[in-house]
């Protein structure tokens, strides 16, 4: 039997996008109290997603990009059948709202995007970049976001203890976390030169840093000299170790990526945001605290939200320089007055 207020929730596809989703559970709980929220994610999300206190269930379904997946779809949708009033779903793929389709669902919400309108009740125009994302999700619902609603996770005492102890940070201060990767392309990312120019600055003045990502291949470029190999962690740490050690952060120096997201939702003590080809007003951290400093040149050709530089000058992070975010770190981040 169908109940009242029981959420099917289709997550989105990258981590920063479901960690910005979370706003929106909340606000949905924020207007019906005793509701139900289950999600729909990818396998590989699920470390995040069960840090989410407003999710009582997840559903796992891992389509290859490009797949339709109908078997697994309708196989999932089986299992989902009539079980809730309402879907919302936050991509904007046809094959991602077949299964609240599939599984009878009286209300189906999203954009409308990729000839699925007939598959959703309420399909909304979708206008990209027009307002920030959060509030892209929110008018789902017709809200809007505010910091009550801020994503925050739901951290373990005794798994943030272990996980520092495996990599020996345990008891360590002046921990700065640098995260050099984003998967959208290499216009977020701020210059390999400069990341070895920061590091070495950090560590002459006694910060611990240490570098976090899974783009091997990036790391390398960033650690070809030896001496940086002892803080990189690039690729030896899963999505659930990453969180952790996020969270025990003195500061974390991030470029426009999902790991800067989730830094803001763990509430580091500080964080710096490195934008460049994206748009703070669009993709900005959201947190409760201020502890977020987010760097941006705001040039004229910026945002361009293109994943390389299109005049191949790549100003919006060539002229963010390794002393400018030191010095956000030493003099803000650290003032004892």
């Amino acid at each position: 039997m169908m109940i009242k207020n029981n959420y099917l929730i289709i997550l989105p596809s990258w981590i920063g996008d479901i960690v910005i989703s979370q706003a929106l559970l909340k606000k949905i709980q924020e207007i019906h109290k005793n509701c139900k929220i289950d999600v729909v994610v990818k396998s590989c999300y699920k470390p995040l997603v069960e840090l989410m206190p407003e999710i009582d269930n997840i559903y796992s379904l891992d389509v290859p990009h490009g797949r339709l997946g109908l078997s697994q779809r309708i196989k999932l949708s089986q299992k989902l059948k009539n079980k809730y009033s309402c879907s919302i779903i936050l991509t904007n793929s046809f094959k991602s709202a077949l299964v609240p389709w599939l599984s009878n669902i009286p209300k189906r919400i999203g954009y409308s995007r990729e000839m699925r309108g007939f598959l959703l009740t309420t399909a909304l125009r979708y206008k990209k970049h027009t307002s920030s994302m959060v509030n892209r999700y929110m008018k789902l619902i017709n809200a809007e976001y505010d910091q009550s609603v801020a994503p925050s996770l739901d951290l373990d005492e005794i798994t943030r203890k272990s996980i520092l102890d495996k990599y020996k940070l345990d008891n360590q201060n002046k921990i700065v976390v640098l995260c050099p990767d984003a998967e959208f392309g290499p216009a977020k990312r701020w210059p390999v030169k400069y990341w070895r120019e920061l590091i070495k600055i950090l560590n002459e003045d006694g910060f611990i840093p240490i570098i976090l990502g899974k783009n091997t291949s990036l790391a390398e470029e960033i650690s070809n000299d030896n001496t940086l190999q002892k803080y990189m962690l690039v690729g030896s740490t899963n999505l659930e170790e990453a969180i952790y050690i996020l969270s025990s952060a003195e500061v974390v120096v991030s470029n426009d990526s999902g790991l800067m997201h989730v830094a803001s939702a763990v509430e580091s003590k500080k964080l710096v945001s490195l934008f460049g080809s994206s748009s703070p007003n669009y993709t900005a951290p959201l947190s409760k605290n201020d502890n977020s400093i987010v760097i941006y040149k705001s040039l004229s050709c910026s945002p361009c939200f293109q994943k390389e530089c299109p005049l191949n000058h790549f100003d919006c992070m060539n002229q963010i320089s390794p002393h400018e975010v030191y010095s956000s770190i030493s003099n803000n981040l650290f003032r004892t007055d």
